[in-house]
């Protein structure tokens, strides 16, 4: 399966002609490499055999240390041998049809290596594992019960959809974008459902923010792929003779049309956008209550102080401007005393602060609250895994 990838997957990392002689892979077994790591700390060209009998299978965990494993093959499953794998490096490494058990990854770098077909079953990706050019199948590259930090790995895939190649590979360059972005979605999808079920909160958040972003790429993509499929519709329909020219008329201009409006469509990308990000930092993703706290108070203090300097409220019972100023911003930015503080002959400026004012306030409403339950409530089930 290791040298289909190599020489046939033109979309994976590992990817390469195949030559007219090449040195076969040298066949290597998991059992040996730890049994001589203290000897070898590198293989290179190695088909490398994870397999464990059951009377092989120790009580105990068994560790690779500071091993460097480039251009290797791996196949077969460790069944229930745990395994730790620390500061170990995976480079150019094809890790189709293995499937590892409670297996843990300490320290370790992944770089130009393709986790496609690979399934890990409660294993753990501790926060310094490092991963730079990972192809993944979107569908079959999988994580079940497995703590990993999803941006980590998201953010740091292979993007195989490049212009270059699809004129090489006689490709439509939106439509492969398009297909990543789908894989990459479906990727994300699976590593949150997996840390759904770890003790880690912060990974679980991390988690949603990978999910969020890759979504969003994915709709820019569908986006731009259906103007693309719309206004080729549209010109191979004027050119054609198998129909009516009447009927090729009329299916093409709904063509341009529906491409008009996803072309104006694009246009409020850069703004969605900001709002996804700004929104996702205002409460962590989810995860922090003390940001949207922090961020409710810091709004009702700028706009006090702006209250302070035009003197919104001149018939209140306080007699120090400050306290004047820091009701009122209360008042409007928690939605319970616009209207009076705002009347219909008042000042124009101070009607368009205290617009925003609220705004910002309805907006900090929209966040805070589902952050608020979220955190109060037991809608994720936790598994602690000893």
């Amino acid at each position: 399966m290791g040298e289909r990838a190599r020489y046939k997957n033109i979309w994976d990392v590992v990817y390469k002609e195949k030559p007219a002689s090449e040195q076969a892979f040298s066949k290597k077994t998991l059992v040996d490499i730890i049994t001589h790591q203290k000897r070898i700390t590198g293989y290179k060209n190695h088909d490398i055999d994870i397999n464990f009998n059951r009377g092989s299978i120790a009580n105990k965990r068994l560790f690779l240390n500071n091993i460097k494993f480039e251009c290797c093959d791996f196949k077969g499953k460790n069944s229930n041998q745990r395994i730790t794998f620390t500061n170990c490096s995976f480079i150019n490494c094809y890790f189709g049809g293995t499937e590892f058990t409670h297996t843990n990854f300490n320290n370790c770098r992944f770089e130009s290596t393709s986790l496609s077909l690979v399934s890990f079953n409660n294993c753990n990706f501790d926060d310094k594992n490092a991963f730079r050019n990972i192809s993944h199948s979107g569908a079959l590259t999988k994580f079940s019960e497995t703590n990993i930090k999803a941006t980590d790995l998201i953010f740091n895939t292979h993007n195989y959809a490049t212009r270059n190649y699809c004129k090489t590979n006689n490709k439509k360059y939106y439509i492969e974008k398009y297909k990543s972005r789908v894989s990459t979605s479906k990727l994300s999808r699976n590593v949150l459902l997996s840390n759904a079920s770890t003790s880690d909160d912060d990974t679980y958040y991390d988690s949603m923010k990978a999910l969020a972003i890759s979504s969003f790429r994915e709709k820019v993509s569908k986006t731009f792929k259906n103007i693309y499929l719309n206004l080729k519709s549209c010109s191979e329909l004027c050119i054609s003779k198998k129909i009516n020219h009447d009927s090729n008329y009329f299916f093409a201009f709904k063509a341009l049309i529906l491409s008009l409006i996803l072309i104006f469509r694009c246009f409020f990308f850069p703004i969605e956008r900001a709002m996804l990000f700004i929104s996702g930092g205002l409460n962590g993703w989810g995860g922090s209550l003390s940001r949207c706290i922090f961020s409710g108070a810091a709004i009702v203090l700028f706009y006090s102080f702006i209250y302070q300097h035009i003197q919104i409220d001149t018939t209140s019972k306080f007699d120090n401007p400050f306290i004047e100023s820091l009701v009122a911003s209360l008042d409007i930015t928690f939605l319970a005393g616009y209207t009076k503080h705002v009347t219909n002959d008042g000042d124009t400026t101070l009607e368009l602060i205290a617009l925003s004012n609220m705004l910002l306030g309805l907006w900090w409403y929209a966040i805070s609250i589902p952050t608020l339950i979220n955190k109060v409530s037991t809608s994720r089930l936790k598994w602690i895994r000893i």
